[in-house]
């Protein structure tokens, strides 16, 4: 554990007190065997917020499959419905024994029983051991009690794991590329669309990105990376399959062999988690879904639009906030575009079924029996009036969705330039069409109804198996050659995407203030290394790294005009001696993020120096 590690790492460095500071350095690294697994730990001990929470959690998620299996077996095995609904008396209604029992129930009581030990061997020897040994690591190590954990930040953590010496040969930025390797290898993979993951058959429903789901997510990371890496350095194969054809073909047939087995193994199971997914969503949502129908049509974003969204190098923590912030906004772009015809329709609707619901409200409260009176309507029969409300209320609250508010005005670009603020994420093809179907349509495709995803997600567990059977290892070939020449290696960090690097002088693009261009065919679209380096600077205001000053000085000369004289005072963006200037480099990064992120390139003059001019100008 950690903890042990940091003990042992103290005993070397009491039995050393005679050898020179450069030989305890030759010794700690080796105290550290796998740095990316206790970073890691680290890290989501604290997402997590601590013991309390990450061991009741674990608790209630085995008390929650207990009560799926018992409450299913019993509606289904124990419950006479025929008697249920002639007697209404549930006590006549249940008919308790094992013969009632059918063999498929068996068999789905047995796989969810291997489940269950499952989960509890892994909060036994898993979880348990987890959340006692880390906190442990923060109480004792880092003097960080349970308490204090619920509001530090992230950054603070950081620093002292660097101060106390367990990471001295570490920065923030090295922390964070080793905490995300391989989610980073997988928003480069996006970004560049390396993976064959487009079924047209499916544009009309989830218009024209590529179909991922969860299931299909947790597959991509468990085929490629075990078999690319091992303690955070690529494997023997892998380093010198740029150099030697032979083992690239045998890499790429390991992969696409792999692509097929765990293709053929979630095709088998795939009955099963149907039925499991379906089950825990009416348990889940069924509830919400009655009391608040109008759920069914809210907007969230895409598993493919989060990985284009995501910077890299960020953090979950960080992530999330963007999201949060930017679905008010986004929302409000989409509706910008509500259709006249079905506002009116709409207003018509909850004009009859309100104006019906105020009658039958008025009634009851002159005779209470209204209530249990029975109306028909030639389809329906013995339905109470009680029943009839709750129905209006149904259609009430999903025609009063389509209706927009009294203070609406028609200004996309605005709604827009909100959006782009927090998610960064802007095709060029946008740029001034904002007004456009075509820029609606696609828009919507990453901000997609809820119900949308969850038909996704439903229909890729039948669908995902064929895409890892038949169609990722047609792009395998292209996959192994994209790691192979976006893999660098760094000293005490080990082998990392190279755009995760953040080194302008490679890959940036001067059209987004980078000093340089990089290799041409190295750029980073849409500016995402740029946007990524000025995220990482809000969260780390105190990083130094001068290659990174030319940027923010280009970016803050062509933003000066956009900036209050009171937020860009202090010219001297780096300079860690002055404590207030620090506080106001990171409000001034924060800007600059929202700056960048609503700008394109309009010229570039011969000096080189590039201008930039908001989207809606």
């Amino acid at each position: 554990g950690i903890n042990a590690e940091y003990g042992e790492y103290k005993k070397i460095i009491g039995q050393m007190e005679s050898a020179t500071h450069d030989s305890l350095l030759l010794y700690a690294p080796k105290v550290y065997q796998n740095t990316e697994h206790n970073l890691k730990k680290i890290y989501s001990y604290w997402y997590k917020k601590g013991f309390s929470y990450i061991l009741v959690t674990s608790l209630l998620k085995i008390c929650q499959l207990i009560f799926i299996v018992v409450v299913t077996t019993f509606l289904t095995c124990f419950v006479n419905y025929k008697v249920l609904f002639e007697t209404y008396d549930l006590y006549l209604a249940v008919e308790v024994s094992i013969e009632n029992i059918h063999i498929v129930v068996w068999f789905l009581l047995v796989i969810a029983f291997l489940y269950f030990l499952y989960e509890v061997f892994s909060f036994i020897y898993k979880d348990l051991p987890f959340v006692i040994q880390m906190h442990n690591f923060y109480s004792k190590t880092l003097k960080i009690n349970e308490t204090e954990l619920q509001t530090i930040e992230w950054s603070e953590v950081v620093d002292r794991l660097i101060k106390i010496g367990i990471y001295q040969d570490y920065d923030a930025l090295n922390i964070a590329q080793i905490i995300r390797r391989t989610e980073n290898y997988m928003i480069a993979l996006i970004e560049n669309d390396i993976l064959s993951l487009n079924i047209s058959w499916f544009d009309w429903l989830f218009g024209k990105q590529a179909f991922l789901t969860f299931s299909l997510e947790k597959c991509l990371f468990f085929v490629i990376f075990p078999i690319m890496f091992k303690n955070g350095e690529l494997t023997r194969n892998w380093q010198i399959a740029s150099k030697n054809p032979e083992i690239r073909e045998q890499i790429i047939h390991q992969l696409k062999r792999r692509f097929q087995k765990i293709g053929f193994l979630m095709l088998l199971i795939s009955p099963f988690v149907f039925l499991f997914w379906l089950i825990y969503s009416f348990f889940r949502y069924g509830e919400e879904v009655r009391n608040r129908p109008s759920i069914l049509g809210t907007r969230q974003w895409s598993k493919f639009a989060r990985w284009q969204i995501q910077h890299y190098n960020e953090l979950p923590h960080t992530f999330e906030i963007r999201l949060k912030r930017s679905k008010k906004p986004a929302t409000s772009y989409i509706e910008q575009f509500s259709s006249h015809v079905m506002i009116a329709i709409a207003r018509f609707i909850t004009f009859v079924i309100g104006s019906i619901v105020i009658i039958l409200i008025c009634l009851s409260i002159i005779d209470q029996k209204v209530l249990t009176m029975k109306l028909t309507n030639g389809l329906i029969e013995d339905r109470t009036v009680v029943w009839w409300l709750g129905i209006s209320g149904i259609i009430l609250a999903i025609a009063r969705s389509v209706i927009p508010t009294d203070t609406f005005i028609f200004e996309p670009e605005i709604a827009m330039k909100e959006v782009r603020s927090f998610i960064a994420h802007l095709p060029l093809h946008w740029c001034g069409n904002c007004r456009t179907q075509i820029v609606l349509d696609e828009f919507k495709t990453l901000f997609e109804v809820r119900i949308v995803g969850f038909i996704r997600e439903i229909l890729g567990i039948f669908i995902v198996p064929f895409q890892l059977i038949i169609w990722l290892p047609k792009s395998t070939p292209k996959l192994v050659d994209f790691l192979l020449q976006n893999t660098d290696h760094l000293d005490n960090i080990g082998h990392i995407c190279s755009l995760s690097t953040l080194d302008l002088s490679k890959y940036g693009n001067s059209k987004y203030g980078a000093p340089n261009d990089g290799e041409r065919e190295n750029l980073s679209p849409n500016g995402k290394l740029e946007i990524s380096v000025i995220a990482f600077l809000s969260s780390n205001p105190n990083y130094q790294n001068p290659q990174w000053n030319t940027m923010i000085e280009n970016i803050t000369s062509v933003a000066i005009n956009d900036f209050s004289e009171r937020k860009i005072r202090n010219k001297s963006l780096r300079d860690s001696n002055n404590p207030t200037l620090i506080s106001s480099a990171s409000e001034l990064y924060e800007l600059q993020y929202k700056y960048l992120s609503n700008s394109i390139i309009i010229a570039e003059s011969n000096s080189g120096f590039i201008e930039l001019q908001n989207m809606n100008s």
